[in-house]
C-alpha cells in the first residue's frame, strides 16, 4: 500500500513540473471522467474496469486531437496507448475525477486481496501482531493483514525466536509488523472432539 500511495503522489508531483499545453488532453479526461460517472461495474473486476475505461477514452470526441497534441502515435504499438492512457489519467486526477478516483481505490483493493491471495498460497502472512489467544487447548497467533482481514495460526511447535514470545505481558510486541510462516495440517481438537484443518506456525519474524 505505501509503494501505491507513492506512485500515486509522484504522479501528481511530475504532472506540475512537466505542464504543457493541453487544451485537448484535458478535454478528452473531462468527456473519459463523464462517461466513467455513467457507468456502475458490478462486480467489480480489473477485466471489466479496463473495458469501460477504453471504451470511455476511444469515445472522446477530441481523441485524435490530444494524440496531435502530445506526438504519440497509436499505430506504433502498445507504448504508445500506455503512455496516452497515462496522461489521461494524471489529467483525471487532476481535474479530481470522483469515479475515477473511485475505480482507482477499488482497483488497489483488489490487487491487494490478489496479494493475499498469493502469500497464502506461498504459506506466508504479512500483517500486525494483535497478541495471542490462549483460551483454547493450544496458543494461537493473531495477525491482521492490510484489508483488515484477521488470521489465526496454531502455536504447536518450536520455532525460532517463540521464547520472544513466552514472555508476559507481550504488550512491547502487539501492533509490530510481523511476518508469519505456516504450512497446513489435520489436527484433533479435544474441546470439539474433531479434526481440523489449522495452520500450524513454523518461522515468524516481527519487526
Amino acid at each position: 500500500m505505501k509503494k501505491t500511495t507513492f506512485t500515486f503522489f509522484f504522479a501528481l508531483f511530475v504532472s506540475s513540473l512537466f505542464a504543457q499545453s493541453d487544451k485537448y488532453t484535458k478535454k478528452v479526461a473531462q468527456e473519459t471522467c463523464d462517461c466513467l460517472s455513467k457507468e456502475e461495474i458490478e462486480p467489480f473486476t480489473r477485466e471489466k474496469y479496463e473495458k469501460v475505461l477504453v471504451k470511455c477514452l476511444f469515445s472522446a470526441d477530441e481523441l485524435n486531437e490530444s494524440m496531435k497534441e502530445n506526438k504519440l502515435d497509436l499505430s506504433k504499438g502498445q507504448d504508445a496507448g500506455r503512455d496516452l492512457g497515462m496522461k489521461i489519467g494524471l489529467k483525471m486526477i487532476e481535474l479530481d475525477c470522483k469515479s475515477y478516483l473511485d475505480y482507482s481505490l477499488k482497483l488497489v483493493e483488489e490487487q491487494n486481496a490478489d496479494k493475499a491471495v498469493e502469500n497464502e498460497e506461498n504459506n506466508v502472512t504479512y500483517g500486525i501482531f494483535e497478541g495471542l489467544d490462549k483460551s483454547g487447548d493450544f496458543a494461537y497467533f493473531i495477525v491482521k493483514d492490510e484489508a483488515g482481514r484477521t488470521y489465526k495460526f496454531m502455536w504447536q511447535e518450536y520455532f525460532e525466536g517463540s521464547e520472544l514470545f513466552m514472555a508476559e505481558p507481550l504488550d512491547e510486541l502487539i501492533g509490530k509488523e510481523i511476518e508469519v510462516g505456516w504450512y497446513k495440517k489435520e489436527v484433533y481438537l479435544p474441546r470439539l472432539n474433531d479434526y481440523f484443518m489449522v495452520k500450524i506456525i513454523q518461522t515468524v519474524n516481527i519487526d
